[in-house]
């Protein structure tokens, strides 16, 4: 009889600490674990599905342990902090829950300031205000938990515990739900793009757009009356446009527009106008309509159309380092949730992901390098054949960051020191000059048409993000173009005012046979053209320009006061 008193006494105190007194940590360490472990790396990739090489569910499958885990190893660590006596456990469970309302209220509500994660160096110093914001956030949360333990005492004040770390845990996965079906990224992902046919070329039609990133026509120009060999040599059948205005200052906006010939107004969710464009573009349709193969070498191509492309191929890939996406997960979390002294630990380059997987078999590699694609030049041979063929070709170009390069004796070298856009557009020209000779090699020059343009121009390295004429400074791209059959002694030259957003019109034109002269209608030279940059932290937000006159001259652009968001 004493023992079974005994026993149940041992079970009543079991379920008194594990039940009761424990609960709250358990509801704190689900909420935090399901926060940073589960839902932050799942909502990011969702939002951002495009930029990831792997799947969903592997993601998922990686992740799901790792949240297991946790939880349960913060539970215990709460337990041995309970054994300490219950001063000691209010104290842990006041900074716990002061520490989980502040990451996600960093994560959540402040992310509207964060550095790109492009590889370039971030200047922190830029970010001493953030810093201030991440302390009076996390001060004011220490305040609130204390308050609410002053004015509820401790045992409600720990039933209110419970239901904030399983209210947040629920909140959290119906969030996640509904991003994932509105995002359809939890579908199978098999498309992957291919290089192998990067240059295969037809014996019929080639029509090429080579967009070089980020070459600004002012620096173009300097370029050409250093070197007029320029003009009549590589260039001499070209036509160069001299006063073409981009529309947006970023990639993720530009390439959409002037293939569809349709502005983005914020009216709609980025990924839904982004889809439509390619796949409502009159000047894709008709290409489609002429039997062109779509080879496009970019990774700004929405994923829905891959298979309207001929360069894709079937591969959900395989990872090579399940400890290493667990790693680089926790990183991208903590670049978001972490408060700002933080976060220069765990920046780190996006880019970065694309070391886990296989290359084994895989035929991509990046496909906007400038080095890569001169490679592709000398190992991959031109080969033809009588399928009318349409390449889009994306390469680093000129763009501020990491791609220092310069040419010496005829070829790309990668140097430490920062090249500036003068040798990087140098390196553009050399690429298409080796380019234009293998089409004549191969007896196709005449029949291809070859665009050659940037996406947008490009600001000065050093300019303060602050200071948002940087974006305007962007306005400024290269816009050359050669027309089927198409022959000069020297590079002409047109001055008439165009706009990008005319471009899916100009390119039908091209198609149909126009020459590079005759693509845009005349017009004043006092025209207005409308042009857009975002807030310096927030892409989301979009502010409307009008300009006239030459987009190299910063005051000829003027704030509409219409702002998109």
């Amino acid at each position: 009889m004493a023992s079974d008193t005994s026993k149940a006494r041992r079970k009543r105190g079991i379920a008194r600490v594990w039940d009761r007194r424990l609960l709250p940590a358990a509801a704190l360490s689900l909420a935090l674990c399901f926060l940073l472990l589960f839902y932050a790396p799942l909502e990011i990739y969702c939002n951002n599905y495009g930029e990831f090489w792997f799947s969903f569910s592997l993601l998922l499958k990686t992740m799901l342990p790792v949240f297991v885990i946790a939880f349960l190893l913060l539970t215990a660590l709460s337990a041995l902090v309970l054994r300490l006596g219950t001063k000691a456990y209010t104290v842990f469970l006041a900074l716990f829950s002061a520490a989980l309302l502040s990451v996600y209220v960093q994560g959540t509500f402040f992310v509207g300031r964060l550095p790109p994660l492009d590889g370039n160096p971030v200047d922190w110093s830029l970010y001493a205000g953030q810093r201030v914001v991440s302390c009076v956030i996390l001060a004011l949360c220490l305040a609130a938990v204390f308050l609410a333990l002053r004015l509820l005492g401790r045992r409600r004040w720990e039933s209110a515990l419970c239901w904030l770390g399983g209210g947040m845990t629920l909140m959290l996965a119906v969030t996640l739900a509904v991003v994932c079906i509105i995002t359809g990224a939890y579908k199978t992902r098999t498309y992957e793009l291919s290089i192998d046919d990067q240059m295969a070329l037809s014996d019929d039609k080639n029509y090429i757009i080579l967009m070089v990133d980020a070459v600004d026509a002012e620096v173009f120009s300097g370029l050409l009356a250093d070197h007029p060999e320029y003009e009549t040599g590589v260039l001499r059948d070209f036509t160069r446009y001299t006063n073409v205005l981009s529309g947006y200052h970023i990639t993720q906006y530009s390439i959409p527009m002037f293939l569809s010939g349709e502005w983005y107004e914020r009216a709609e969710p980025y990924e839904e106008y982004f889809s439509r464009a390619f796949r409502d573009s009159a000047f894709l349709r008709e290409l489609r309509r002429q039997k062109y193969a779509l080879d496009f070498y970019t990774d700004t191509v929405p994923y829905d159309f891959y298979p309207e492309l001929s360069n894709v191929y079937e591969s959900t890939g395989e990872l090579t380092d399940p400890l290493g996406l667990v790693k680089k997960e926790l990183r991208l979390v903590g670049f978001r949730y972490a408060p700002y002294s933080l976060k220069p630990i765990f920046r780190f380059d996006a880019l970065d992901f694309d070391s886990l997987r296989s290359r084994e078999h895989l035929p991509y590699i990046p496909v906007t390098a400038n080095i890569d694609f001169d490679e592709s030049m000398d190992t991959r041979p031109a080969e033809l054949s009588g399928t009318k063929r349409f390449k889009f070709i994306h390469l680093d170009g000129a763009h501020n960051g990491s791609f220092n390069q310069v040419l010496q004796d005829g070829k790309i070298v990668l140097e430490e020191r920062f090249s500036s856009a003068a040798d990087k557009t140098a390196v553009c020209l050399f690429l298409l000059e080796k380019y234009t000779a293998i089409l004549r090699e191969q007896g196709v020059y005449d029949d291809t048409v070859l665009v050659v343009m940037s996406d947008h121009g490009q600001h000065t390295p050093g300019d303060s993000l602050e200071d948002e004429t940087w974006m305007l400074r962007r306005a400024d791209p290269v816009f050359l173009v050669k027309g089927f059959g198409e022959h000069h002694e020297r590079m002409a030259e047109d001055s008439r005012p165009i706009s990008y957003i005319e471009l899916s019109g100009a390119f039908r034109k091209l198609l149909d046979g126009s020459g590079g002269g005759e693509l845009f209608e005349a017009r004043p030279a006092d025209s207005v053209r409308r042009f857009f940059t975002t807030d310096t932290y927030n892409w989301d937000v979009l502010h409307e320009y009008e300009q006239c006159g030459s987009p190299s001259d910063i005051g000829s652009f003027t704030a509409t006061g219409r702002v998109f968001s």
